[in-house]
């Protein structure tokens, strides 16, 4: 999707994965003896490796362990455990969230593809899954359907500003600008200050006169 493709894709902070309490951790940890080795809580990650070494068939632990690994940079290692997530747990459209994110960051885009309409079965109203459905589906030249999923995005949550400029960008490559400048001026009322949000609301109108 060329230059297009650098667009940031907010994440709806309804997206995240339940977090555990940390107290309901510790309390697993005593119950298992481990809870006098305080070097096992040294991190998220090892808290929560524990939690799923504890209640290995816990989704929510999954998903958390999962998170952990993203931020850490370890996509292939965390995707296995929302994919474990997803299968405790296939209603779970937080589970295919996170496992279409972290597909996509592998290059696997078909694959992201089905997670995130799987997602979307479960929640018809996901909103951050519809943006990154478009956005996926944009990075495959399919830019008909990535307006379509764009345009359902932001009529699910009129106020995700990603989900407009996404729109917007993708507006302007298949020629239908004056609908881009609407686009990216929303997207510009959200977040004023975005720099890149304003760049795309300048391109749009320069080509529009």
């Amino acid at each position: 999707f060329t230059a297009a493709l650098l667009w940031p894709v907010d994440q709806d902070p309804r997206s995240r994965p339940a977090t555990v309490a940390i107290a309901a951790l510790m309390l697993v940890g005593c119950s298992i003896g481990t809870w006098p080795r305080a070097q096992v809580w040294q991190n998220s990650e090892t808290l929560f490796a524990a939690a799923v070494e504890a209640e290995p068939m816990s989704a929510t632990a999954h998903m958390n362990l999962g998170q952990a690994l993203s931020k850490r940079g370890a996509v292939a290692e965390a995707a296995r455990h929302y994919q474990i997530a997803a299968t405790l747990k296939p209603g779970s459209a937080t589970a295919h969230f996170n496992l279409g994110n972290s597909l996509r960051e592998t290059g696997q885009l078909e694959d992201a593809v089905a997670e995130y309409e799987t997602a979307l079965r479960a929640n018809p109203d996901y909103a951050a899954a519809a943006n990154n459905l478009g956005d996926d589906y944009a990075r495959q030249q399919r830019f008909d359907e990535a307006i379509q999923w764009f345009q359902r995005a932001v009529g699910m949550q009129p106020e995700l500003a990603a989900g407009h400029i996404n729109l917007a960008r993708a507006l302007l490559i298949v020629g239908r600008h004056e609908e881009a400048v609407s686009a990216a001026q929303r997207a510009v009322d959200l977040k004023p200050s975005n720099d890149g949000y304003r760049r795309t609301l300048a391109e749009a109108r320069e080509k529009t006169q």
